[in-house]
């Protein structure tokens, strides 16, 4: 059995939340340390803490935040601010490719 073959039979959506799991998390321990360094910056690790163990309301308005910041700073600083993170944003990608697209079994079957 291939190591994909159970994703053929997934819906979009839940093959976005297992690549997503699969890319970002990296079985959690790396969202884990980030989310620990962050907790200790004194008003982000606030509204960090809240966005993830305060009900949903508080994860929206902040995603609407670092939205607004960010248009924010596109205001301030012009065209690097919305460049600057399109660059980190492109390897990103690719290693997101890579991993997708990556069979340690060899399987060149379809």
């Amino acid at each position: 059995m291939r190591r994909y073959d159970a994703l053929r039979s997934v819906d979009p959506g839940r093959l976005f939340f297992y690549i997503h799991a699969r890319v970002f998390m990296c079985d959690g321990w790396i969202m884990d340390k980030i989310i620990t360094v962050l907790r200790y910056v004194p008003v982000l690790g606030w509204f960090v803490k809240e966005a993830i163990d305060g009900p949903d309301s508080t994860k929206i308005n902040f995603l609407l935040n670092v939205v607004m910041t960010w248009v924010l700073c596109i205001y301030v600083f012009g065209y690097p601010a919305i460049i600057l993170p399109l660059l980190v944003v492109a390897p990103m990608m690719i290693v997101i490719l890579v991993v997708i697209t990556f069979d340690p079994g060899g399987n060149s079957n379809a």
